[in-house]
C-alpha cells in the first residue's frame, strides 16, 4: 500500500471491499466442506484474505478521504472509529436476526454481498479531482525536492516512538478481549455467554467519544489527545485496574465498568490522531506531497493497531494472563503503555507538537539528521 499513487487509490478501495465480501460469503460455505484439519486451514486462509481485504480498505480510504477534506483530520479519522465500533455493536443483534430468518449461512450471504456491491458506488460516486485540486490536495511545499521514501518513514525517530505507544496501548483492546470473560467468571461468577455485555461499554465509549476527539485533533490539540487523552491516561486506567486487587471499593462490577469506559475513550484518543501527527513529525522538505505521506501514515496506523491486538491476544492475554492472573496482567499492560508513552511524549514535547497547532498549519520539520544532532536528539 505505501507504493501506490493515488491514481490508484480508488481502485485499491473498491478491491479491498470486494475482496472482504467474496472472503465472508466463502466463509459462510465452509460448514458443508471437508471437516478436520482441512477445514481449520481453509478457515484461516479465508479469515486472512479478509485481512488483507480490509487493509486495502484502510490504508487506501483514509488518503482518498484526507485529500479531499485536508483541514477535517481528525473527524476523518474519527468516522473510521465509529464506524467500527458501532459494526461491533450492532454486528450481534443484525447477526442473530439475520440468522433467525435464514440459518447459519444467511448473514454470511448478506453482510457478503453489501460489501461487494457498495464499492460499484464508491466507485463512480467519487468525486473526479482536477489538476489544480490535486495539486491542492498533495499541498507541495518546494519544488525540486524529492518525496520522502517508505523506508525514511517507518524509520525515522519520531514514527518509530508514536507507532509503539499507538501498539502497546491498542494491545488492551486484545487483551480485554481475551481475558475479560474468564476473569469475570472467576471473581464474579458471571457465565461466560453474559460476559460480552461487560465489554460493550468499552467499545461503545470508543464510537461516542470518537467525534469529541476529533474536534480537538482538528483544533490543534492533536499532541495532547495523544499523550494525556490517549497514552497517559490508558497507563493510568491499568494501573488502577491492577491495584484494585488491594482495594474492595474499587474491586467490584461497577468500578470495572467505570475503568473500562475510561479505557475506551483513552484507547481512542491514542489511536485517532495518528495519522495527524505522523503527518506533522515526517512532512518536511524530502516528503513535500502530502497524500503519499498520509498513505504512509495509514498503513503505519493500521500496522499499529493490528499489531497491538496480536500483543494483547497472545502475549498479554495468553501467555501473562495465564502465569499472573487478570490483575497483574493489567499491571503489565500498564507498565507496556507506562515506558512507551513517556517516549511517544518526550518526543511530541522535543518538537514543539504538544501545543496548539492551528488548522492549516503544517509544521515543516528539519531534516531527519538533525534529530541525532548535538542540540537534542529525541
Amino acid at each position: 500500500m505505501m507504493f501506490l499513487n493515488n491514481d490508484m487509490q480508488v481502485y485499491t478501495f473498491c478491491a479491498g471491499s470486494f475482496i472482504v465480501g467474496v472472503g465472508c460469503m466463502a466463509f459462510g460455505q465452509l460448514i458443508y466442506g471437508p471437516h478436520g484439519l482441512t477445514f481449520i486451514a481453509m478457515c484461516i486462509v479465508t479469515r486472512t484474505v479478509q485481512g488483507l481485504g480490509s487493509t486495502l480498505l484502510w490504508c487506501s480510504g483514509s488518503p482518498l478521504l484526507l485529500s479531499l477534506f485536508p483541514k477535517h483530520t481528525g473527524r476523518i479519522c474519527s468516522f473510521f472509529e465509529s464506524s467500527a465500533s458501532l459494526g461491533i455493536i450492532l454486528g450481534a443483534p443484525i447477526g442473530s436476526a439475520l440468522y433467525s430468518l435464514g440459518g447459519y449461512t444467511m448473514p454470511f450471504w448478506v453482510v457478503g454481498a453489501i460489501q461487494c456491491v457498495l464499492p460499484i458506488f464508491c466507485f463512480f460516486g467519487f468525486p473526479s479531482m482536477s489538476s489544480r485540486e490535486k495539486m491542492e490536495a498533495s499541498r507541495s511545499i518546494t519544488s525540486g525536492m524529492k518525496q520522502g521514501s517508505a523506508l525514511s518513514f517507518i524509520t525515522h525517530p519520531g514514527i518509530i516512538s508514536i507507532s509503539l505507544a499507538a501498539t502497546f496501548v491498542n494491545s488492551s483492546i486484545g487483551f480485554l478481549a481475551v481475558a475479560l470473560a474468564p476473569f469475570l467468571h472467576q471473581q464474579f461468577h458471571i457465565d461466560v455467554k453474559n460476559a460480552g455485555q461487560f465489554f460493550l461499554p468499552f467499545t461503545v465509549i470508543r464510537g461516542f467519544s470518537a467525534p469529541l476527539l476529533a474536534y480537538f485533533v482538528d483544533k490543534g490539540y492533536a499532541g495532547l489527545v495523544f499523550s494525556a487523552s490517549g497514552c497517559v491516561l490508558h497507563a493510568i486506567t491499568f494501573l488502577i485496574l491492577g491495584c484494585s486487587q488491594y482495594a474492595n471499593w474499587i474491586n467490584n462490577l461497577y468500578g470495572l465498568q467505570l475503568l473500562l469506559l475510561v479505557g475506551g475513550f483513552s484507547s481512542a484518543a491514542a489511536l485517532l490522531p495518528t495519522i495527524i501527527l505522523f503527518r506533522k513529525i515526517y512532512l518536511r522538505a524530502e516528503a513535500r506531497n502530502t497524500f503519499i505521506v498520509d498513505t504512509y501514515a495509514a498503513a503505519v496506523s493500521n500496522i499499529c493497531f493490528t499489531l497491538g491486538l496480536i500483543i494483547g491476544q497472545s502475549f498479554v492475554g495468553g501467555f501473562v494472563f495465564q502465569n499472573m492472573g487478570f490483575h497483574n496482567s493489567c499491571l503489565v499492560e500498564a507498565l507496556l503503555c507506562g515506558i512507551t508513552s513517556i517516549l511517544g511524549t518526550g518526543f511530541l514535547a522535543h518538537r514543539g507538537l504538544l501545543r496548539k497547532i492551528p488548522p492549516g498549519e503544517e509544521k515543516i520539520m528539519d531534516k531527519e539528521d538533525s534529530l541525532l544532532s548535538s542540540k537534542g536528539g529525541i
